[in-house]
């Protein structure tokens, strides 16, 4: 008969068993150790090794599994041939895109002749009954969007998120942004373009206040730059567009401020760093 490989499961003695666990995780924890440092010693030697080690051993993540999307702009043309005179010819492919620039609802404000250093008005309030966790969330965006205003949200009949918008689009307001709260937290955001939309819904997860912050840096009220990182498809550059709105066209750099909103697998990571020295960078807060 074939020899059996040997199951630690069956002993029935639970202590013989977990002493017999152990010596054998203990067994392949020194054997995967003798092989990394046989590795290292091979790779000191011919250094080429190491690099065909890593070009072979590629890791695979979303980002590179991830199959082409022909919504991505891109700045390479494409070539196409013309079914009619069967001619090479290049196509932009930020064409479309350009397009959706020019008459999408952000358009006015972009094209404005307004002074670009003036933050345009932004409306905060919160669902109803908030608590003051909630709150703490909203005097935070206060200070990391220029021009906002929080105006605490009454109870009753008539104060429903659409009249809020009308009163709100009636006052020129450009923006308007609802905390939505859930557990005594605030649990998501309603970014509403004004006055004729469209609304945007993004959850809040891993919510760090700057008072929560350790050695954080001091804010100053200067109007931070905005900087999107990963916004590369068509929906993703009319979601870049809409929090541009939110912030003055023209950023005042002496106060060193900038406010970050990287894409990456359809999450929005926000951080607010304050630079110093031109070479390190301070978390002010969220």
């Amino acid at each position: 008969m074939p020899p059996t490989r040997f199951n630690a499961s069956k002993i029935r003695n639970k202590m013989k068993r977990e002493d017999v666990h152990r010596a054998g995780k203990r067994e392949k924890k020194q054997a995967k150790l003798k092989r990394r440092l046989l590795q290292a010693e091979k790779e000191r030697k011919n250094p080429e090794e190491r690099t065909k080690r890593l070009a072979t051993n590629v890791p695979k993540t979303q980002d590179n599994m991830r199959e082409f999307d022909p919504s991505m702009l891109t700045a390479n043309p494409v070539n196409t041939i013309d079914e009619k005179t069967g001619e090479m010819e290049s196509k932009d492919p930020n064409e479309e895109a350009n397009l959706d620039m020019d008459n999408d609802p952000f358009a006015s404000y972009f094209n404005s002749d307004a002074d670009p250093s003036i933050p345009p008005k932004v409306l905060i309030t919160t669902s109803p009954k908030a608590t003051r966790a909630t709150y703490d969330f909203c005097d935070e965006l206060v200070g990391v969007v220029p021009g906002a205003e929080f105006i605490r949200r009454k109870k009753g009949k008539g104060f429903e998120i659409g009249v809020i918008a009308g009163w709100a689009a009636g006052r020129d307001y450009g923006a308007m942004i609802v905390v939505n709260e859930d557990m005594k937290k605030p649990n998501a955001i309603t970014l509403i373009h004004l006055p004729n939309g469209p609304t945007a819904y993004f959850k809040l997860t891993s919510v760090q206040l700057t008072k929560e912050i350790f050695g954080h840096a001091r804010a100053t009220p200067h109007h931070p730059e905005l900087i999107l990182n990963g916004f590369v498809t068509r929906l993703g550059h009319a979601v870049g567009r809409m929090f541009q709105t939110l912030y003055p066209r023209l950023p005042e750099f002496e106060g060193r401020q900038v406010v970050t909103l990287h894409n990456q697998r359809d999450f929005l990571f926000f951080r607010r760093h304050r630079s110093s020295h031109f070479c390190y960078a301070y978390r002010c807060g969220c």
